[in-house]
């Protein structure tokens, strides 16, 4: 940074220049301009301060001077208004002054803006250290006391649309059973090759989560058991990858009910757009109906507008229990003889576990009403 400041030799004034920021570019954004001021501190009419030429160094691959700013500067009480010139690779050289009459106060001395072309990835590498140097005039050196940056942010805008989800709502578990597998749908931000971090998560400890691989549009996994779930990094190469992920009950102590969190983010530093879709599957575990249960003595069950049809071989008994799936007894009864049907107008519309018997044989099954 090649600084000449013309002034007496009883300046007063800091023998500092500082550079300093004052706007932050969101490359998520159209507006990219970048402001930087030179200021030298308190000046006094006593520092008779002249003139100044000032030298920049900067990376013309990520800003573009394009204006030098005198309102509310030092510089705008001189006579020969600042300039901006550009002419050297990487060097933005500002110079003003007057002939005779001198500037004092506290504000900048001058202030510069432009244009910023890099993107967020590339912020970290924006400075100015230029090496001071040596007055030879008035024998003072100027010291550079502050270094700025222009910073870049990435102020992401949220994409409800984009995320994982699962293809049902709410499943259940039998008392017969040990796990089951969901399947996950991703409807994800466009473009291939980015690096996403899956987050599955339980209410229960005792539902243990893992991965079913391989993973349809996933590359370069990697899982992460986490104390409430898993955590699964991936790259992703289809816009709507799919994979599924298995729940394992544990047989010492089995939760009736646990909720699932689906969630999904980008590991990227510089994201325009971030993934906020979430989803909730509901897991039901019962520990006495079986719907893997041989069907040898029940002949038909299911649902038709209300009405619950059953019906079982040689017209044996048939009870009938109906639980929600938070395992709640919503309904007890007994058909017997040819009657074969239970009207289920009083119940709510929903998913029900139903526990029939059929003499001594036992069926359970999920409906929805």
């Amino acid at each position: 940074m090649l600084a000449v400041i013309t002034a007496a030799s009883t300046l007063s004034a800091q023998d500092t220049i500082r550079f300093e920021s004052y706007r932050t570019v969101d490359v998520c954004s159209n507006e990219r301009r970048w402001l930087l001021a030179v200021n030298l501190g308190k000046v006094l009419p006593s520092d008779s301060l002249v003139s100044f030429d000032i030298t920049i160094g900067y990376d013309r691959t990520l800003l573009r001077p394009t204006d030098v700013l005198k309102e509310g500067t030092l510089s705008s009480g001189m006579a020969y208004e600042p300039f901006l010139n550009t002419v050297v690779p990487n060097e933005m050289r500002i110079a003003g002054g007057n002939i005779i009459k001198t500037v004092y106060g506290d504000l900048p001395l001058v202030a510069v803006a432009g244009e910023f072309l890099g993107s967020c990835s590339q912020f970290d590498t924006l400075g100015y250290p230029w090496p001071s140097t040596f007055n030879a005039e008035f024998k003072k050196k100027i010291t550079v006391a502050r270094r700025d940056t222009v910073k870049a942010i990435a102020t992401a805008k949220s994409n409800k649309n984009a995320g994982i989800q699962s293809d049902d709502d709410s499943v259940v578990i039998d008392g017969t059973s040990n796990a089951v597998n969901l399947m996950l749908k991703g409807s994800l931000l466009q473009g291939d090759s980015t690096r996403y971090r899956f987050h599955v998560k339980s209410t229960a400890p005792q539902l243990r989560i893992a991965s079913d691989k391989p993973m349809k549009g996933l590359v370069n996994v990697s899982e992460k058991q986490v104390k409430d779930g898993i955590e699964i990094d991936a790259t992703v190469v289809d816009p709507s990858p799919d994979f599924q992920v298995r729940y394992d009950v544990s047989e010492q102590t089995r939760p009736s009910t646990a909720i699932i969190t689906i969630a999904s983010e980008v590991l990227r530093d510089c994201a325009c757009e971030k993934p906020t879709l979430r989803d909730t599957v509901q897991i039901k575990i019962d520990p006495t109906v079986s719907v893997t249960s041989s069907d040898e003595h029940i002949e038909n069950l299911y649902v038709h507008n209300d009405v619950l049809v059953i019906q079982c071989d040689h017209e044996e008994m048939k009870t009938v229990q109906m639980f929600t799936l938070q395992g709640v007894l919503v309904m007890k009864t007994t058909i017997t003889g040819a009657n074969n049907t239970l009207s289920l107008s009083s119940l709510a519309k929903g998913g029900y576990v139903v526990r029939t018997t059929c003499g001594e044989h036992q069926h359970g099954k999920l409906i929805l009403k």
